[in-house]
């Protein structure tokens, strides 16, 4: 894993890791502005994986004995730290796994506090959950997923009839997308969706068992996937290994190489490319990069405001709770449309259950596409007034850290 990294100008600096990867934080000129309107020398602490916080810490410890002196430093994850609100007393239900998880967590948890109590200025860690508090810290919400996708995804509302019914764009493997990929298998909807999951690092024996990178058996999702807080149980756990097991071959599937939207290509192109399956699909499934935490925790990224920039309908497998802040936003989620009952179940298993219930709903449907009604919803994303709503109080809360 890359160091961390040092770049910025006179009256703003970044300390990213990996090197230079600030893709999550937005362009330094959005920082650069911030720090102008506020006057300030600023810092910005990046730590996309959250496993390198104690070399920023030495980075930080160097910069600060230089000729940068900040005003206030700003910490910023790209993973959510909802973890800090975890302790040793947190119950797991004796699971080996959820305890195994457990320990990590306070590993982190134990790094953010040392980062934190380190930091001599004034500083303010910045959380897309706009739920999120935490009494030790000075937290304050900042959707940095909103602001990505205003900035990088262009509205575009295809005029022509859609080719396929639903999308689902998967590249990292995750617990939550697994289960969604083998429950999409069983319902058989591949003939009509654009999917996509670059793989999960698995090859087979002669004797029919998947090994992962480590060479390790994976007899169910956990034991794959490492320490994972999704509760399934043993009968669910099972299908989806043994699905796994049968299904191994058709990763990686692909959506347009060529044109495949991948942040992480940002390097490469100057922008985010509409993929095909979004702009050729009526209704898009955006598998959040965190599904398993209880009722008020919202964490959506440039999954979700992606189909909402392009107005097209869209499901989420979300933490619950995420359609109804959607919903308070102001943005049309198709209540008529799309059964969103799953979005106020707390548990996992069951929510996810009545999430792929929906779906089957959805695609038994005869549900034509409404453009006017995307462009009306493309145009509030866009809308100044959307965009003020967030960055304001952003700004706001800002200006009175001191």
């Amino acid at each position: 894993m890359d160091n961390p990294h040092v770049s910025g100008s006179d009256n703003c600096k970044f300390i990213s890791n990996p090197s230079d990867d600030i893709y999550f934080a937005l362009e330094k000129s959005f920082w650069y502005d911030i720090a102008q309107q506020l006057d300030k020398k600023i810092l910005i602490l990046c730590d996309r994986t959250m496993y390198c916080i104690p070399a920023t810490l030495a980075f930080y410890r160097e910069l600060t004995k230089s000729e940068f002196k900040p005003d206030l430093v700003i910490i910023l994850f790209a993973c959510e730290p909802n973890l800090m609100g975890l302790d040793r007393d947190t119950q797991t239900g004796g699971h080996k796994n959820l305890e195994a998880s457990k320990k990590i967590m306070l590993k982190q948890n134990a790094d953010i506090r040392t980062l934190y109590d380190s930091i001599k200025e004034p500083k303010v860690i910045l959380s897309s959950d706009p739920n999120q508090t935490d009494p030790y810290y000075n937290i304050i919400h900042f959707n940095m997923f909103y602001f990505l996708t205003y900035n990088h995804v262009t509205k575009t509302i295809p005029p022509q009839h859609k080719q396929h019914k639903l999308s689902c764009l998967n590249r990292v493997a995750r617990p939550s997308r697994i289960h969604m990929f083998t429950n999409l298998v069983k319902e058989d909807f591949f003939k009509d969706m654009y999917f996509s999951f670059h793989g999960l690092g698995l090859t087979q024996t002669k004797s029919g068992n998947i090994l992962t990178d480590n060479n390790t058996v994976p007899k169910a999702l956990y034991e794959y996937m490492g320490p994972s807080r999704v509760a399934l149980n043993d009968t669910e756990l099972q299908y989806i290994d043994d699905t796994l097991k049968q299904q191994w071959h058709l990763l990686p599937i692909r959506v347009q190489e060529s044109s495949e939207y991948n942040l992480m290509d940002k390097v490469i192109r100057t922008g985010i490319d509409v993929n095909d399956a979004y702009s050729n699909s009526v209704c898009n499934i955006a598998t959040e990069t965190t599904t398993w935490w209880a009722d008020s925790n919202v964490f959506l990224t440039e999954k979700t405001y992606k189909p909402i920039a392009l107005g097209m309908p869209f499901f989420a497998q979300a933490g619950s709770g995420s359609i109804a802040y959607l919903r308070e936003q102001g943005f049309d989620v198709y209540d008529d449309v799309l059964d969103h009952s799953y979005d106020t179940e707390v548990d996992y298993a069951k929510r996810q259950t009545m999430l792929m219930d929906s779906i089957r709903k959805f695609m038994q449907s005869d549900y034509v596409r409404d453009i006017d009604r995307e462009k009306r919803n493309a145009d509030h994303f866009y809308s100044a007034e959307t965009y003020n709503s967030y960055f304001d109080p952003f700004m706001k809360q800002l200006t009175n850290i001191k």
